[in-house]
């Protein structure tokens, strides 16, 4: 990663002080379309992201071009 987890955490930390809800913006489509293995990844990703103490995990509609299978959106959803 660019910046340390660490870092990442702390200033998570610090929106968090002021009410902020934090969001990973829309990374996670980069981890869909780079993928050989797509679930494993994104749950890794989800992981990482509760780890660090994200808020909200964007689902962008750009997504909605991606050749997924319904079961798969719905994974992604509820992950």
């Amino acid at each position: 990663s660019i910046i340390p987890s660490a870092a990442v955490s702390d200033m998570v930390d610090v929106a968090h002080k002021h009410g902020v809800y934090v969001s990973t913006g829309g990374f996670i489509e980069r981890v869909l379309t780079t993928s050989n293995d797509r679930m494993r990844d994104v749950e890794r990703y989800v992981r990482r992201c509760k780890h660090l103490g994200f808020d909200v995990i964007e689902l962008s509609i750009g997504f909605l071009s991606l050749p997924l299978p319904v079961e798969d959106w719905a994974k992604l959803v509820n992950a």
